[in-house]
This record gives C-alpha cells, sequence and structure tokens, in this order.
C-alpha cells in the first residue's frame, strides 16, 4: 500500500512496533489524560466500524472503556515486599476492589492510547525510518 509505514522504533533494520514498557504505559496513559483534560482529543468524523451497531455504538464502548480505566498501586497483591515500591499499572478492567473482573474490556483505550503516542513519536520525529519531509506542521 502505498503511503503506509510500518512503526519500527528501533529504527528499519528493529523490531516493528513501540516498546510498551511500565514507563512507555505510564507516558502514554499522561498523554491520553492530558488531552482529556485539555479537550485537545477530537475524532474524525468520518469514523468507521465494521460492527453491525454502528459508529455511536463503538463511541458508546469507547466512552464506558475510557470511563473504567484508572491507576492502580500494588492493588492486585503482586507487590508484597515491605521494601519494594508498589507497583504502578493502569487497566480498564480492574473492579473497585483492584482485582481484575472478566467481562470488563479496555481494547479501544489501549488502541487510542498507541495511536496517539505512535502519532506524537513520529511528529516530534523520535524515529529514524519515517520521511518526516511529508509531515506539514
Amino acid at each position: 500500500m502505498p503511503r503506509t509505514y510500518v512503526l519500527r522504533e528501533s529504527g528499519p533494520t528493529g523490531k516493528d512496533g513501540l516498546l510498551t514498557t511500565a514507563a512507555r504505559k505510564l507516558e502514554m496513559a499522561a498523554l491520553l489524560q492530558t488531552s482529556l483534560l485539555d479537550a485537545s482529543l477530537a475524532l474524525d468524523a468520518q469514523l468507521f466500524t465494521n460492527s453491525s451497531d454502528g459508529v455511536a455504538s463503538l463511541l458508546q464502548m469507547l466512552q464506558t472503556q475510557l470511563l473504567q480505566y484508572r491507576a492502580f498501586k500494588g492493588e492486585d497483591g503482586t507487590n508484597v515486599s515491605a521494601f519494594a515500591p508498589k507497583k504502578i499499572g493502569f487497566s480498564g478492567k480492574c473492579g473497585a476492589n483492584g482485582k481484575i473482573v472478566a467481562t470488563m474490556q479496555d481494547d479501544m483505550c489501549i488502541a487510542l492510547q498507541i495511536c496517539m503516542f505512535a502519532s506524537a513519536f513520529v511528529i516530534q520525529r523520535r524515529t529514524s525510518f519515517f520521511p518526516h519531509n511529508i509531515i506539514l506542521t
């Protein structure tokens, strides 16, 4: 496909995609939160879906996932050492008690964060593979 680029954070010979370390997840969550607080996030009017429920249903699902997405600090009991800092995580699948709820989803919220972060990554010219001269900023 013309004008389609695979994001390679580590350059043209590196692996495809973005690293999703704990620090990167914190950065992506902060970008989303800042964008929402600043009301600087907009979805294209030509948004589409292959779901038979349509775009309105898709937007309702995204809203639900964004509202249940939150930070948690070691609430899942994985960090029990008194000397280790509590693990900070982000999820839309945690109930009020910090436990994972199998029926909750956060895939759209995560996809939105990755899309936002990857776009910023390219616009800030933090890549070595992308032809940055095609972007007009």
